[in-house]
């Protein structure tokens, strides 16, 4: 039983390791070392208009959406051309011969003719569908851009709100432990006076491991986070 109670926490453990690599974006076969102490908690400051601006520049989903818009602009371009007249420059020049003889019919004489074609082509329904075609995507392609822009805008300003309030949750929680060890200390001097049980001791141990667990997933949850805002950003390797 006590076998099948540990195979049960590995399982879960790496659950939790594989959902832990799909929030970051990552495959699940990626290798992943867990360190056993608590994780460094860094402070972000950054303002959300840098923030923001070095995902546009940084994000490989926006700049595909750049290239596709580029190829759209590009391909009504072409369907313009399309319905535009075709003016065409003939140029010819060369050597001939008339001899009614072989021995004289090779070229000696040199000619030359330079000529404009212009022809105006009156049924153009397949260049005219193409090019609203055209229009139809580069609009599309605008909207996908500015959707995604706009989308992205909303995520990294919620990220940075969410580090922020998290900070101060961890602030608050830092002065909560000082609060509990003063309490500790307090009651352990009771204690051996006497004037409290056992029971008291260990309760306000307990509220000080309770505030210290506490305070070490506030640090697991802003760390995250971190990751989290560097993969939006475009700067997580």
């Amino acid at each position: 039983r006590h076998r099948h109670a540990n195979d049960d926490r590995l399982h879960h453990d790496d659950r939790a390791v594989d959902q832990f690599k799909i929030l970051l974006g990552l495959p699940t076969t990626a290798v992943i070392e867990l360190a056993d102490p608590d994780p460094p908690y860094i402070p972000v400051r950054i303002d959300a208009d840098s923030a923001v601006a070095a995902a546009r520049h940084n994000r490989l989903d926006l700049i595909t959406d750049r290239q596709r818009l580029e190829d759209s602009e590009r391909a009504l371009r072409i369907a313009e051309n399309g319905l535009l007249p075709d003016l065409s420059l003939v140029a010819n020049y060369g050597l001939s011969g008339q001899g009614t003889e072989i021995d004289r019919a090779s070229p000696d004489r040199w000619g030359s003719s330079v000529g404009v074609q212009f022809t105006v082509p009156l049924q153009q329904k397949s260049e005219r569908n193409n090019y609203r075609s055209a229009q139809i995507s580069l609009e599309q392609a605008r909207r996908a851009l500015a959707l995604r822009e706009d989308q992205l805008d909303l995520d990294i300003r919620d990220a940075l709100r969410r580090l922020k309030s998290i900070e101060e949750r961890i602030a608050l929680q830092e002065e909560q432990i000082v609060q509990e060890q003063a309490a500790v200390t307090v009651t352990q001097i009771r204690y051996e006076s006497g004037k409290l049980e056992n029971r008291d001791l260990l309760e306000a141990r307990q509220a000080l491991v309770n505030a210290q667990n506490a305070l070490i997933r506030l640090k697991v949850e802003h760390f995250v986070a971190r990751l989290t805002l560097q993969k939006d950003l475009g700067i997580f390797f």
